[in-house]
């Protein structure tokens, strides 16, 4: 089973905060739900292209695993993440654009199920676009 959907919005900052803020994953606490925990940088580090990251939620009372792989870095233009849960899929394409000091930051999204359960594609992109939102309040606050 597959997903997508596009989403955007504009933060108010330059794309260089935007960025420095994006892959700062010691902030990431300050904004992500659930809260990340903590993160090991398996190879190499993100943005680099080919950086494989292990992100740590803590999530009633158990330790949740995710990957996320650089699949390609063309920033500040763009870069695609790949996101791994369990035998769940997650690619994002985000793309960021900056007019007068502000920034649009624009995410194309694919979910990929192992199995073809029903799924509710409206509360992916509700979730998704909340913790956008989130990463934006944060960041306009600094």
């Amino acid at each position: 089973m597959r997903i997508t959907y596009e989403l955007s919005i504009t933060i108010d900052k330059p794309i260089s905060d935007v960025l420095r803020i994006m892959f700062d994953y010691h902030q990431m606490c300050f904004y992500g739900a659930p809260k990340l925990d903590h993160h090991v940088n398996i190879k190499s580090k993100p943005p680099l292209e080919g950086a494989i990251t292990e992100l740590y939620y803590k999530h009633n009372e158990e330790m949740i695993i995710m990957k996320e792989a650089i699949l390609k870095n063309s920033l500040p233009n763009s870069i695609t993440r790949e996101y791994t849960l369990g035998s769940v899929r997650n690619e994002c394409k985000d793309y960021f654009t900056e007019e007068n000091g502000i920034t649009t930051w624009k995410m194309d999204v694919l979910f990929i199920f192992p199995e073809n359960k029903p799924v509710d594609k409206e509360v992916f992109k509700k979730k998704t676009y909340a913790q956008m939102q989130a990463f934006k309040d944060y960041v306009e606050l600094i």
